[in-house]
């Protein structure tokens, strides 16, 4: 009897660690979702305040007698809009190509994704696809058509990138 008691104390006492364990499997971090909408929402209204910038500086209304001094002033300004507006948008692309570098880096970088050095993917002669000499302990792989750097200790990629022409 003594020792069924100590069974079922046991047992208690490791269901609910039984149960943590699971539900920390089950668990999946939230993917932010609405952030990453606000972020596209906020990014629409610079865009649409840059037009409404536009629409307005076209608009405004010329004063005789001034017209050249006027359309020059105007064209200026449209000027300056449309420069803002192209530095907004390449600012967002710059920051768009380095979300898409970390996911790329996240994907190869998965528990799945092991690159031996024996490996079909390895280069082994990196000069050949002009690439500079890896550092120590580290070497290339071609990775789903771009170039990946391998760590050497623990086999994962470890940077990602794509090979320009020069």
């Amino acid at each position: 009897m003594r020792h069924a008691s100590l069974i079922a104390i046991a047992l208690g006492l490791s269901a609910p660690v039984l149960s943590a364990s699971a539900w920390a499997q089950a668990y999946e971090p939230p993917k932010f979702e609405g952030f990453e909408q606000q972020q596209r929402d906020l990014n629409q209204q610079q865009l649409d305040s840059f037009d409404r910038q536009r629409t307005n500086e076209l608009s405004r209304p010329v004063t005789p007698g001034r017209s050249s001094l006027d359309a020059a002033n105007r064209a200026d300004a449209l000027r300056q809009i449309d420069n803002q507006r192209e530095q907004f948008l390449l600012e967002r692309r710059v920051e768009n190509e380095a979300k898409q570098r970390e996911r790329e880096i996240a994907r190869l970088s998965e528990p799945s994704q092991i690159i031996l050095p024996n490996a079909a993917e390895v280069i082994d002669n990196p000069r050949a696809y002009n690439l500079p000499v890896p550092p120590t302990g580290q070497y290339y792989a071609r990775l789903n058509g771009r170039y990946a750097l391998i760590d050497g200790v623990t086999n994962r990629p470890i940077k990602s990138f794509d090979l320009n022409p020069d």
